[in-house]
């Protein structure tokens, strides 16, 4: 008899562990998710492609979800950016490159939900070979969120457009989306074997300068910046609104502040070996804030040490003919 009534007593509690075993159940799938598809596996060059990032949300909430397309050698061939609607789906439409190469392609996307990182990754093909097109959801781990969604979109916005420290370290918040690598598969790579050697024989060349030269897209460049240094081959300094990047055996320079005669020599010195040059190409050449180098340009002309006009929308600038 005793027994019956300890087994009845029992029977809530057990009951009360059954509902917060579901409740914790309930918690555990209660979790933002990212998944991304392609509307197809396979693709041939020169095909458009629809991919849909989806947003698994408890609750409905907008998000700024980023896409890459990476060819199969790595290299970066699309970066692009959407909202999500009121059903969490951003829709991505491009069309590959009529040259584009076979092979195995990835795509990866990130966003950012209440303070966590969510990202997911897919990949197509072209040309020859198995479907791939399956659908990967990635752990990625928490990145606690600054600001508010509207503040650091907008500081980063800023930030990419005005300096290149700024637009370097925008774009190296996706690099988390690639595998890592050892030191010796840092350099089993032809394009950060390109990199690598290119600043072999220009130590110093800055971010935009190093993309032009070489034709690397801004995640490509980032991308394989980041794994240079971070393998110890090469090493980057901040010089003003430039970032240089040096070999690793190549000691960078120190830092000295120009005076404000040592700016206004090199201003007339670059206008002199080419007229016509325009306060974009100054501030780019001389590395010095766009408003500090207006100024001077307005001081030389007032003082008749240079001349300017009106070439279209831009104003250029000519030295003083004796």
């Amino acid at each position: 008899m005793r027994a019956r009534r300890t087994s009845r007593a029992l029977i809530p509690l057990a009951a009360t562990l059954v509902l917060v075993a579901l409740s914790l159940c309930a918690l555990s799938d209660d979790t933002a998710k990212l998944t991304i598809t392609c509307d197809r596996d396979k693709y041939r060059a020169g095909d458009p492609v629809a991919v849909e990032a989806r947003l698994k949300a408890p609750e409905a909430a907008l998000a700024n979800v980023t896409l890459e397309v990476d060819y199969p050698d790595g290299s970066v061939l699309l970066l692009l950016t959407n909202v999500t609607g009121g059903n969490g789906v951003a829709l991505f439409r491009f069309r590959l490159p009529a040259d584009a190469p076979d092979g195995s392609y990835n795509l990866s996307a990130t966003c950012d939900h209440n303070s966590t990182r969510l990202g997911a990754q897919s990949r197509f093909i072209i040309g020859k070979g198995g479907g791939g097109g399956g659908r990967e959801e990635l752990a990625m781990p928490l990145v606690p969120v600054v600001a508010t969604a509207a503040i650091g979109l907008m500081g980063l916005g800023l930030a990419v457009g005005a300096t290149e420290p700024g637009k370097y370290g925008f774009f190296a918040l996706f690099a988390a989306l690639f595998t890592r690598l050892n030191r010796d598969e840092a350099l089993d790579h032809r394009v950060r074997h390109q990199i690598l050697g290119y600043l072999t024989e220009n130590p110093g060349q800055h971010y935009n300068g190093l993309k032009k030269a070489l034709n690397i897209t801004n995640g490509g460049m980032v991308y394989h910046l980041l794994v240079l240094e971070r393998e110890g081959f090469i090493r980057s300094q901040r010089d003003g609104i430039l970032k240089r990047f040096y070999p690793a055996n190549v000691k960078a320079p120190e830092k000295r502040q120009r005076t404000p005669e040592e700016l206004v020599s090199e201003i007339l010195e670059a206008v002199g070996k080419r007229p016509g040059i325009t306060q974009r190409e100054l501030v780019e050449r001389l590395v010095v804030n766009d408003e500090v180098v207006g100024y001077h340009l307005r001081k030389l002309v007032r003082e008749a040490r240079i001349i300017s006009w009106k070439k279209g929308k831009t104003r250029v600038y000519f030295p003083l003919k004796k």
